[in-house]
């Protein structure tokens, strides 16, 4: 609906292999990343779950 995904993860627990409930979604394209978390952003989802985005950062650490 939004565009191309290029990776997608959903987070499960250890223990049960059961969803955790989120997960993080690379899309191939900045703009279209931004359009997606704009119109996912408290939407309700099976008529009960809202959808909460967070935009995530990648942190570099050098060892230096």
């Amino acid at each position: 609906q939004f565009g191309k995904i290029k990776n997608a993860i959903l987070i499960r627990s250890k223990k049960t292999h059961k969803s955790r409930g989120f997960g993080f979604v690379e899309c191939a394209d900045a703009r279209v990343a931004r359009a997606a978390a704009d119109a996912m952003h408290n939407y309700i989802m099976f008529n009960s779950y809202k959808c909460f985005v967070l935009n995530a950062v990648i942190k570099i650490q050098t060892l230096y």
